[in-house]
């Protein structure tokens, strides 16, 4: 991962810069990733872009940080501020990449004294006076917006410092990833120039126990805050205060007792190829929110006792949507799908506030969740396209199904994923398998063809092991199962990172993995 950063721009809560394979079976689904912003990184590689004039002893002696020298971001920050206030460069830019501890950076500069200097005057120079604000590269954010947070005043008497400080307040809006800034000279006013680069709106926004609002009433008084809202926020602490703000807004509106909270939900990660699915759970504190009773329109009879029978260990409990969607995925549909009914779905949950006085359930919740339930199907027939690595006999055995049966999805699912598990422990990081089902209703029949992406083995490369004692390498390397150059076992990497973390005794270190597509190896990091 290469970030570009700079005197004034704000770097807490960025992801990590790997392409990363959470290896532990049991993956955390709620909590905050590690900041970067807090690791202590060696310097392995300093390289610096657009010197002229100034020699490179003469900018490491100005910026401070020297190779092999242990440092964090807001050091380089701090180089960043030395290089602008020695008045050598208009422009000091910096990116950045780390794998383990190791930490490479580039400064890109542009020489020339950001402050012109004035040509001699026999008398007292006029004083300078801002005469405009100019920005390139604003999208989501609006000039007014962007203005207001600069806190410069046009008409009042320039110094150069403030343009940092204005640098400063725009980050942290929130808004900018990157900011740069200058100015020029027009007659006795100065027109400040910021140049600057959005974050991403990427990291969905999840609401999770407003039940007294719509969807449409919620992202309505976000927008009051912030005018371009669409349900995604960049991926920093900033712009979810602000949406935390305008929500307990909207509950004190309402006349309800309540506080909101935010954190980070992360997704289940699964193969190598996995990522971690930020987003940002907003969810209501108070007293609590019992689930009252869960209706299931929709339903057939006999089915729907079933579904009530699966639903109990949620009755009584303090509500919280994203627990039922996820009950509702992992618990009730695999009901419908081992019974054929491949197409069922269950198309949303609604939550209201429970009307009656009844004091067993008192602030308590009524939760609607209406099912699609479609028809029953049996299993027709199987095709494989692209497949070398497995025979097809083998891959039908591994399925463990065959025709004329009830089409069990929870068994058809469960032999596609025993398919997978074979691929990658003969070192197929890179498989990919597209499923494409045709439903056949006028016979009630589901068929399958699989296309099969194979890719091409990998072999073990490196273990790499960061910020560890000798006792914790020793521990590692002592047992690790897999020599230099042989086929790569993904089960095998599984199983070991398993038994790491079942030794309670000992730190659990980060396990990554880092692939080397050009020379097809795969290299695992272990970082404390």
């Amino acid at each position: 991962m290469t970030i570009w950063d700079h005197l004034s721009v704000n770097r807490l809560g960025q992801g990590l810069g790997l392409l990363m394979l959470m290896l532990l079976l049991s993956a955390q689904v709620m909590g905050q990733e590690p900041d970067p912003a807090t690791i202590t990184f060696r310097l392995n590689k300093l390289e610096i872009v657009g010197l002229q004039k100034v020699s490179r002893e003469k900018f490491l002696e100005t910026a401070g940080p020297k190779l092999e020298q242990t440092l964090k971001f807001a050091d380089l920050r701090a180089a960043s501020d030395k290089l602008y206030t020695s008045n050598l460069f208009s422009k000091v830019r910096y990116r950045y990449s780390w794998t383990g501890d190791l930490l490479d950076v580039v400064f890109d500069v542009e020489e020339g004294s950001l402050y012109p200097q004035p040509a001699a005057s026999p008398g007292p120079a006029k004083p300078l006076v801002l005469g405009k604000i100019e920005f390139a590269g604003l999208q989501r954010c609006d000039r007014a917006t962007a203005t207001a947070a600069t806190g410069l005043q046009v008409g009042a008497p320039f110094e150069q410092k403030q343009l940092g400080a204005a640098a400063r307040r725009l980050a942290s809006t929130g808004y900018f990833s990157e900011i740069n800034y200058n100015f020029r000279q027009e007659s006795d006013q100065v027109v400040a120039v910021f140049e600057v680069a959005e974050f991403k709106w990427d990291v969905p926004c999840i609401f999770d126990n407003f039940v007294w609002f719509t969807r449409q009433e919620l992202h309505d008084a976000v927008r009051r805050q912030i005018p371009s809202f669409d349900g995604a926020s960049p991926d920093n602490e900033k712009i979810p205060d602000t949406i935390k703000a305008a929500l307990e807004q909207l509950l004190r509106q309402r006349g309800i007792a309540r506080g909101v909270n935010f954190m980070v939900s992360a997704g289940n990660l699964d193969g190598p190829a996995a990522r971690m699915k930020k987003e940002f759970l907003f969810v209501t504190t108070g007293p609590p929110m019992p689930v009252c009773q869960v209706s299931f329109p929709g339903a057939a009879p006999a089915l729907e006792k079933q579904l009530q029978s699966g639903i109990k260990p949620l009755l009584s409990v303090d509500y919280s949507n994203q627990q039922f969607a996820q009950y509702i995925e992992n618990m009730l549909l695999p009901i419908y799908r081992q019974r054929g009914y491949l197409r069922a779905r269950f198309p949303g949950v609604a939550a209201l506030p429970n009307p009656s006085a009844n004091k067993k359930c008192q602030n308590g919740v009524n939760v609607s969740v209406p099912v699609e339930e479609g028809s029953a199907y049996k299993l027709g027939k199987f095709e494989w396209v692209g497949n070398q690595a497995v025979e097809q006999a083998t891959m039908q055995d591994l399925l463990g199904m065959k025709a004329g049966a009830m089409a069990n999805g929870d068994k058809i699912e469960k032999g596609v994923n025993t398919i997978k598990t074979a691929y990658l422990n003969q070192g197929y990081l890179d498989l990919k398998l597209e499923i494409k089902t045709d439903f056949d209703d006028s016979v009630g029949t589901a068929n399958y063809r699989i296309l099969v992406m194979e890719g091409k083995t990998y072999r073990m490369g490196e273990v790499v092991i960061a910020n560890a004692s000798e006792n914790e390498q020793k521990r590692i390397r002592g047992k690790w199962p897999l020599a230099p150059g042989a086929v790569f076992n993904f089960g095998a990497v599984r199983e070991f990172a398993k038994k790491l973390s079942e030794d309670r005794s000992a730190r659990m270190p980060r396990v990554n993995l880092r692939l080397d597509h050009a020379k097809q190896t795969a290299d695992v990091l272990f970082t404390f």
